[in-house]
């Protein structure tokens, strides 16, 4: 196997206030391999969420190294970053992030179609198998507003698993 993310005393601290400061991520050393598949676990507001935003770029650390598939994540700029990320990771975050103006169906096929790696038939297909496979199909033309919080933590994870990354959120 190889090595696919890194990181290396990891750190993140928070800044609230003038002299208030909550150090979250401390020296954190993290090996993921290829195929690997990896739970982060802990109480709330130990860091977990913090930890998974750190590593994929979405906020920068406070000092340390992160390095994913060979490069380090600090040296990209953000929109090289956000390509990353597009291309090479998928999410299912914690509070869906899902746009309003668009039916179900849209909001999953969104980043494959935006990553412009497949055919739009391709992504259509795979969006489709996978909004069956988690029992969601019925909801496809439906707004966000017409689906329970757990069907839309389904459409979380279809908008995830559509692309196939190889890593995972």
């Amino acid at each position: 196997m190889s090595t696919l993310l890194e990181s290396r005393d990891l750190n993140k601290t928070f800044v609230l206030g003038k002299q208030n400061k909550q150090r979250v991520l401390k020296d954190v050393d993290l090996q993921i391999e290829r195929g690997e598949f990896v739970s982060v676990m802990g109480p709330s507001g130990s860091g977990k969420s913090t930890l998974l935003y750190n590593i994929s770029g979405m906020d920068r650390m406070t000092s340390g190294s992160v390095v994913f598939d060979g490069q380090e994540l600090s040296d990209l700029s953000e929109e090289a970053l956000s390509d990353v990320r597009l291309t090479e990771m998928g999410f299912i975050f914690q509070h869906i992030h899902l746009l309003n103006n668009l039916s179900i169906f849209d909001n999953i096929i969104l980043s494959a179609y935006l990553a412009r790696d497949r055919s739009r038939t391709t992504v259509n297909r795979r969006a489709t198998e996978l909004m069956e496979r988690v029992g969601i199909a019925e909801l496809a033309d439906h707004d966000i507003t017409q689906a329970s919080g757990g069907q839309l933590q389904r459409v979380g994870i279809c908008r995830a698993l559509i692309a196939r990354h190889p890593i995972w959120g």
